[in-house]
């Protein structure tokens, strides 16, 4: 479900919102407002989509998919892609 105004989110930068849940599936959730599309920066630069703010490059833990940043599974610092871990939280292992 698609938020219609983009102010819910705390970026400026911030050009399109959107909803975690389905309010119609899960009626009595707490949603979570994310942007999911950010404006480039005054001087051009690409910016990402990171939670309910744009950020300048995707942080540690997270990974780029199409400028939106996502979290690594789970017991990772570091990685490619939701399924592909390059490095590991303190007290995991590669496998």
């Amino acid at each position: 479900m698609k938020i219609p105004y983009c102010d819910y989110c705390d970026s400026f930068l911030c050009t399109e919102c959107s909803i975690d849940k389905d309010r119609e599936n899960y009626p009595n959730h707490i949603y979570q407002r994310k942007c999911s599309m950010c404006a480039n920066d005054e001087e051009g630069n690409q910016m990402w989509a990171l939670g309910q703010d744009c950020v300048s490059e995707c942080p540690d833990g997270t990974w780029d998919d199409e400028y939106e940043c996502k979290e690594c599974g789970w017991g990772c610092s570091e990685c490619d892609d939701d399924e592909k871990c390059t490095s590991c939280r303190l007290g995991f292992v590669l496998t």
